[in-house]
């Protein structure tokens, strides 16, 4: 069968335990959970500490984007916990300097003023004093140490969707990065056009070495379709259009499934270079070129944490990644939230929090004119709503305890709102990597809240000299409204397919 997934695990076998070191500490955990949920569950918070002045990080993106979770496993730095799974026997330890040494040094370069590059301006003779100094500081930087033992660079973490990831093969028509609403929508849409275009495709006749002409590539970074639209929604409708999608993909003949695959880099004209999510990809089969005739980029967007006091702090969480701790991987982040933003994401993120028994402290909305109208509805008239407001401060330590902000935009009553957990509620920025790589150009939109201002692409389509056709869909191209995401991803889906037959078409004459 074409499609090539993980299986879902079943819901009534017992997980198995598993022991590992923590700092010479053992631990145990559940075996195949992410390693920061383990560490997570058994009272360790702080996963890193930033660079420079060794402020305290954790869980923050849940996608292993941010590099807050970042840890040394079995040796290997730089491994991202919050989607690497644990295995019995991991020796796992934070990347930073010995428990003395780092508060005793990080607390005296406190006292004294470091701007950006004072490390190539200072102590750079004589070279005995240069190298101690870069040394010190490469120790303190806590990013980890890279060993050249050949044997141990190869015992990286390889997750399970390894034996999916082998069976990618090297080219396909149209290759779509992304499963969530607007890429499963793409992908059916592709598969549909190229069914109609070689006759019927899905029927038990068709041989394989025409399911092997035209074949469509679903990838994605999650375990399972549905992005960012996975768990708790209001909107029945979305729920069953969601899981709708998911069942068509997984039972369309021309498209190939290939779930926990993060695209790495698109090399134009055609090529775009993937590997396993998480773990390390050191190992020589742990990265895979693959070609294609038209690519389709639906890889959605990312949280914007707005500028504000401690808004590293651990506890602090965009709406996207709070979604997937509690959704996607079971976490219980906290009793008392204070959720801040606009609009609807602003609505469907309190509805979350509400579903899972977190008490909601407040519900602020930011500036006096957003940029969208909130759906009042999914909040309940006891929960206290500040509109108007600016978020200044984070507080606390090790872990969020409280947020400060001032109302009137800033200009008005100063308010502090105990709470142990707080999200960030804003549209995202779509992400822009494969896009910038693949020559689109983004503008800053003119949006009047700073919180709301992000980069959205000139164009959501280009074609280069060859014909190959690379194409924006949903979040990626700046789309909000779900039932817009899947137009829009049927729309891309239909022009990839087209792009890729006339580029077929041209290569047979020829």
């Amino acid at each position: 069968m074409p499609v090539e997934k993980n299986p879902a695990p079943d819901p009534h076998s017992e997980p198995s335990k598993a022991v590992f070191d923590f700092e010479g500490r053992s631990l145990e955990g559940i075996a195949g959970e992410p390693i920061a949920k383990s560490l997570f569950r058994a009272g360790i918070r702080i996963l890193s500490y930033s660079v420079k002045y060794h402020r305290p990080r954790g869980i923050h993106c849940g996608r292993g984007r941010c590099g807050m979770c970042h840890m040394e496993v079995d040796g290997i730095p730089g491994i991202p916990t919050c989607n690497t799974p644990l295995e019995n026997g991991m020796k796992i330890r934070r990347q930073d300097f010995r428990p003395f040494f780092a508060p005793v040094l990080t607390a005296a370069a406190r006292r004294f003023p470091l701007p950006a590059g004072f490390y190539y301006r200072r102590f750079t003779k004589p070279v005995f004093l240069k190298n101690l100094f870069m040394d010190s500081l490469r120790k303190m930087a806590g990013v980890g140490r890279v060993t050249l033992d050949e044997e141990e660079r190869l015992a990286g973490i390889i997750p399970d969707c390894l034996g999916t990831f082998d069976r990618i093969k090297p080219h396909y028509d149209v290759i779509v990065v992304g499963a969530g609403l607007s890429g499963m929508s793409a992908a059916l849409s592709a598969a549909s056009s190229v069914s109609g275009k070689r006759g019927d495709a899905s029927g038990p006749q068709r041989n394989e070495a025409e399911q092997d002409n035209m074949r469509i590539l679903l990838m994605d970074e999650y375990p399972n379709p549905g992005g960012h639209s996975i768990g708790h929604q209001d909107d029945s409708g979305l729920l069953n259009k969601r899981d709708d999608l998911a069942r068509e993909v997984a039972e369309h003949p021309l498209i190939h499934v290939a779930s926990g695959t993060l695209a790495q880099g698109f090399y134009p004209p055609s090529t775009i270079l993937i590997a396993p999510t998480g773990g390390s990809i050191a190992s020589a089969q742990g990265m895979k070129q693959v070609t294609a005739r038209a690519f389709i980029f639906a890889t959605g967007a990312y949280d914007i944490i707005p500028l504000f006091e401690n808004n590293e702090l651990p506890g602090i969480f965009g709406s996207r990644a709070a979604r997937l701790f509690l959704e996607r991987d079971g976490y219980s982040l906290g009793k008392t939230a204070a959720v801040y933003g606009t609009g609807a994401e602003l609505e469907r993120t309190v509805s979350l929090l509400l579903s899972k028994s977190i008490d909601i402290t407040a519900v602020v909305e930011a500036g006096a004119n957003p940029r969208e109208t909130p759906a009042r509805g999914s909040v309940p008239e006891s929960v206290q709503r500040i509109s108007n407001a600016h978020l200044v401060s984070a507080n606390g330590k090790r872990w969020i305890d409280s947020a400060t902000l001032i109302t009137e935009a800033g200009r008005g009553e100063r308010i502090t709102l105990r709470c142990n957990m707080l999200c960030t509620a804003f549209r995202g920025q779509p992400a822009y990597e494969l896009p910038h790589q693949a020559k689109f150009n983004f503008s800053l939109s003119d949006d009047v809240l700073d919180e709301e201002r992000i980069m959205i692409p000139d164009e959501v389509e280009r074609r280069d000299a060859t014909g190959t056709a690379c194409i924006l869909a949903g979040e990626a191209a700046g789309e909000t409204n779900w039932r817009r995401k899947i137009e829009q991803g049927k729309e891309a889906g239909e022009k990839a397919a087209n792009a890729a037959s006339a580029i077929k078409e041209t290569g047979e004459k020829a």
